[in-house]
């Protein structure tokens, strides 16, 4: 049996005529040809999606945190609350936080505005012991599990704590009842 169109190769390509330069282009070509140019589209999608940043992050922008060793309340020239975020970095539910609570555009948001964040980092399993100036903050905010976040006043007086992995909706209900109250 011949096509219907009367070549002998497959249907040709719409609009082109028989034996002219696209004539061989045939219905088995065309399938594959487009499942190449689909595959390659979509790793050049998947290869940007990876290399650029997430929307999530770049939103609000990065967490200024600050070295717990290098903080004193002289820095808090803005007199803000202090957001004392207690982690370690072999815990899970840290590296968790770090990769979905404060890459939140509404956390990152909040805490750029609203605190001045300082991190501290428990080394205790890695090194066997805390410098002094993290042992201090864990002995005089009772932290024992982490990760843990612990709201003062300008002035160093607690205003609130959270303790444990928690979501960004969560993270950022605590830190708007914390500037509400603390600013009282």
């Amino acid at each position: 049996m011949e096509p219907i169109d009367g070549t002998t190769g497959g249907a040709s390509w719409p609009g082109l005529a028989s034996g002219g330069a696209g004539a061989d282009f045939s219905t088995l070509r065309m399938p594959r040809l487009l499942v190449i140019l689909t595959a390659a589209f979509l790793g050049l999608r998947i290869l940007l999606t990876v290399a650029a940043p997430s929307e999530a992050v770049t939103g609000g922008g990065a967490i200024p945190w600050i070295d717990a060793r290098e903080f004193r309340p002289v820095m808090n020239r803005g007199r803000k609350l202090v957001v004392y975020e207690f982690r370690a970095d072999w815990s899970e539910p840290c590296k968790r936080m770090d990769e979905t609570t404060f890459a939140s555009k509404q956390v990152v948001q909040v805490l750029n505005s609203q605190f001045v964040t300082v991190r501290v980092t428990d080394r205790q399993k890695e090194d066997g012991k805390n410098t002094p100036a993290v042992s201090d903050l864990e002995k005089r905010f009772h932290v024992s599990l982490l990760p843990t976040l612990v709201i003062t006043r300008p002035d160093g007086g607690e205003v609130s704590t959270l303790v444990g992995s928690t979501s960004a909706l969560s993270t950022y209900h605590f830190l708007t009842r914390a500037v509400r109250s603390g600013s009282r």
